[in-house]
């Protein structure tokens, strides 16, 4: 075996490695690929060894180049916070309930769908007309669903949807007023989410 040098791309030393002898030629060693048949010698401290073909020299190793660091700009910090409001809002839209006196029903657009459903197909029934006995709401109990449940329901969540964009405005308005946007706390004052009930 014989020592060699590893270079990389560039043909800077990598590492020192190990050469095998060729099986059909003494004294022929196989080297590896990307391997040199040369010693860099002694490399001080903040020096790197380059081959340049023939043999290694010593290069300083640069001073890498920083990106200064950038801070946003006022606009930029409440756009961000607006987004992250916004995000908040969406949540809440989404993830929400609808009230109807003590009880809290989903208000997501796949049960608004089934509320419309059920008030459309009740057309020309008496709105206490059972549609569906034991309907469960969202805090476990069964009620039964007519047709005036369904609309109360329907007009609630789209209430509390109101309620939820009106606050998400106020910590916008809020937030642009702050000394420190980017710090502003949105966290609170916000209509109360259905978990409150449970």
């Amino acid at each position: 075996m014989k020592t060699v040098s590893q270079l990389d791309a560039n043909g800077y030393l990598v590492s020192l490695t190990e050469a095998d002898q060729s099986p059909l030629e003494e004294g022929v060693f196989l080297l590896p690929a990307g391997c040199v048949d040369a010693l860099p010698g002694d490399i001080p401290p903040g020096t790197r060894a380059k081959f340049n073909g023939v043999e290694f020299v010593l290069e300083d190793i640069p001073t890498p180049v920083s990106e200064p660091v950038v801070a946003p700009t006022l606009d930029e910090m409440k756009a961000a916070k607006w987004d992250a409001i916004k995000s908040e809002r969406d949540r809440r839209r989404f993830e929400g309930g609808a009230k109807v006196g003590i009880h809290w029903f989903l208000s997501t657009a796949t049960a608004t769908s089934e509320y419309n459903s059920l008030i459309l197909i009740s057309s020309g029934y008496p709105e206490t007309t059972v549609l569906r006995a034991g309907w469960r709401t969202m805090d476990g109990a069964a009620v039964d669903m007519t047709p005036a449940l369904a609309k109360s329901i329907l007009a609630s969540g789209f209430a509390h949807v109101a309620f939820i964009d009106d606050a998400a405005q106020a910590h916008k308005e809020a937030m642009e007023a702050a000394a420190d946007p980017a710090t502003y706390d949105f966290s609170g004052g916000w209509p109360a989410m259905y978990e409150a009930a449970l």
